[in-house]
């Protein structure tokens, strides 16, 4: 994951993101842990936003 000024991470939250073999499980994971870190450094406003936009979508 790339970041900010260049800086590239393999792990978010203790969880690897290097893909090993490119299944449907290994990327359900990795996306998974990029949801999760993500999430906690947005708002709790953007996130209700985005939330109900992804509802009035279905």
């Amino acid at each position: 994951m790339l970041l900010p000024g260049g800086v590239s991470v393999s792990s978010v939250l203790g969880e690897r993101l290097t893909l090993v073999e490119p299944t449907r499980e290994a990327l359900t994971r990795t996306f998974d842990g990029i949801d999760r870190h993500v999430r906690l450094r947005l708002g709790r406003e953007y996130l209700e936003a985005w939330e109900a936009a992804q509802e009035s979508r279905r």
